[in-house]
């Protein structure tokens, strides 16, 4: 009796586990974690990101006046937070943000303090190599035509509402 009971119990279990939704079954995207200050690794490792997580990151963050390098790379959660806690970064417009993330691109900002270089990409493991290797993938792809830079929406909002002023 004991026995059926726990058959009964392990058949139900793997029927709620099969019709689970995709989501929840599928595997998550795989992206190296790491920290590099002034090329030295600090912290390396290979990370199942959360679900939902559709791109891998890599940021490099250069002071102008000290001449140090702080480089970074994880998940799209990381790379969410990142960008929206950073001086620089933080400006970006959402769709900017989202589009960088989904179609694989890469951006540099600058100021008169600083130099942020920031790339983002959808394969797996595909930062491994730092962000030096992504920019190289992301200019081939742009040469391709297999990727286009990111729109400058800034800019396309201005100039619409500036159509709608004119009328």
């Amino acid at each position: 009796m004991k026995e059926q009971v726990l058959w009964l119990i392990c058949a139900l279990y793997l029927g709620i586990a099969v019709d689970l939704p995709k989501p929840f079954v599928s595997t998550s995207l795989t992206c190296y974690t790491y920290q590099k200050k002034n090329g030295r690794t600090i912290k390396r490792l290979m990370d199942d990101c959360m679900f939902g997580n559709a791109c891998c990151y890599s940021a490099e963050f250069t002071d102008k006046q000290t001449g140090e390098t702080v480089e970074t790379g994880g998940c799209e959660d990381e790379y969410r937070s990142i960008v929206g806690t950073h001086p620089t970064l933080g400006s970006m417009l959402p769709i900017t943000i989202n589009y960088i993330c989904e179609e694989g691109s890469c951006i540099e900002r600058a100021t008169n303090r600083d130099v942020t270089r920031l790339c983002a990409c959808t394969e797996h493991n595909c930062n491994g190599n730092g962000i030096d290797d992504n920019i190289r993938d992301y200019h081939e792809r742009v040469r391709k035509g297999l990727v286009k830079r990111p729109p400058d929406f800034a800019n396309l909002v201005e100039q619409t509402v500036q159509i709608l002023i004119d009328g």
